[in-house]
């Protein structure tokens, strides 16, 4: 594969937004190497919140004890890494050496490393934030400040490519975790679009309405849900909110079920943020409405039966005197 050829492979894993960071890590690599002429090298990234360096991918051209397997290391107390890749993520710079055990920084390998000949070091940076790191090693020739240069431009499109990853990676765990949250709340909740079509119901509102998602997601509207003589008043409400005026964020609200059972319900609704779309919970207050009915005739009887025996009270007392 050409040098252009795998320049445009990591133009190509970055525009795509690979969700597979090991991949992105072995096309970096290879850019790297094939730039430098390395033999040897490793890609590694940082996570934010352990700081810990973890090796994506390793290569080397020669038999080499130290297992070709992802690896953690760890920053010790003072924030400092170990050894002489350490020196590019403490100094935050890019170096290149080619006489690696009189740098200053080296500290020797570790057991069954193959030897160090050449040694390349840079920082995957963004702003001041430290994503990763590119090593390499052992070139047939020493590294030049082009060759720096190279892996430098190479460090940045894997700066962005990290950094769209990794906003990836958040939102896809946040959509899972909202996701779940509504999946399993016990409140039916619906995402009602602009035009009234629903795009979203939870696990609840199916078992509620007896609809099921299939039936109504982009295909009915919310207030086909609804009896007639309190959709309008809801309309209104929906109206105001998406044109910023005051609208009651809780009401009363009458459901049709799919068998056509009435339920007394109270509605929560509000507006997404930065959408026109309006997402609504409601509360079954139906069994709570009819106790209350029954206790408000209950209470006119035991007035009545009140008046009636102060009555009684009354003659049984004129009868005495």
């Amino acid at each position: 594969m050409t040098g252009q050829s795998l320049h445009e492979s990591l133009i190509e894993a970055l525009s795509s937004f690979l969700p597979n960071l090991e991949l992105i890590s072995k096309i970096v690599l290879e850019n790297a190497k094939q730039a430098t002429g390395s033999k040897h090298g490793f890609v590694g990234t940082i996570d934010f919140d352990t700081k810990a360096l973890i090796i994506q991918t390793f290569k080397v051209e020669e038999k080499c004890l130290v297992k070709e397997e992802k690896s953690v290391f760890y920053p010790d107390e003072n924030g400092r890494y170990p050894w002489l890749f350490g020196h590019t993520l403490n100094e935050k710079t890019a170096f290149y050496t080619n006489d690696p055990r009189a740098h200053p920084a080296a500290k020797g390998v570790p057991e069954g490393h193959i030897p160090i000949e050449r040694f390349m070091a840079v920082p995957v940076t963004l702003g001041e934030k430290v994503l990763g790191l590119i090593a390499l090693a052992n070139p047939e020739k020493d590294y030049t400040e082009e060759d720096l240069e190279k892996v430098e431009t190479i460090a940045k499109y894997f700066a962005i490519a990290l950094e769209h990853y990794r906003i990836e990676n958040k939102l896809r765990t946040i959509a899972s975790l909202y996701e779940t949250l509504v999946e399993d709340i016990p409140l039916p909740t619906l995402v009602i679009e602009e035009d009234d079509t629903l795009s979203y119901v939870n696990n609840a509102f199916e078992e509620f309405t007896g609809y099921s998602k299939n039936e109504v997601i982009g295909k009915m509207k919310w207030h086909q849900f609804g009896q007639k003589d309190y959709v309008e008043k809801a309309m209104e409400y929906k109206r105001k909110r998406l044109e910023g005026l005051t609208a009651p964020s809780v009401y009363e609200y009458k459901v049709v079920s799919k068998s056509g059972r009435i339920y007394d319900v109270n509605v929560y609704a509000k507006v997404v943020p930065g959408t026109r779309k309006i997402i609504a919970s409601w509360v079954d207050v139906t069994k709570v409405k009819r106790m209350k009915k029954r206790l408000r005739l209950q209470a006119r009887k035991l007035r009545k039966y009140s008046k009636g025996l102060e009555k009684m009270v009354e003659e049984k007392v004129k009868e005495l005197r």
